[in-house]
């Protein structure tokens, strides 16, 4: 696993964390006083970390193509070289 992946993943994990934490404070089971304030500044906390995280994913997947498509011209390149030598 890359390490932007293992990154997306902590990150993601610690999305649903805030968001069990903002759920408990909602529900009155969280921080004794939160106010409606507070809760509502953890939810766009959420909000900003899931559009992070997505963000994260989507830039992945696109290093992923381009080490793929790195790596396929690399070996195109190899090839082509091996070809040359053995004539």
């Amino acid at each position: 696993m890359s390490r932007l992946a293992q990154a997306v993943e902590l990150l993601d994990q610690a999305l649903a964390d805030l968001d069990a934490k903002v759920e408990r404070i909602a529900a009155g089971a969280g921080v004794p006083g939160a106010s409606q304030q507070e809760v509502e500044d953890l939810r766009e906390e959420r909000d900003a970390l899931s559009a992070e995280v997505e963000r994260l994913r989507t830039e992945n997947e696109q290093l992923e193509d381009f080490t793929s498509d790195v790596a396929g011209r690399l070996d195109g390149a190899i090839r082509e070289i091996r070809t040359v030598l053995q004539h």
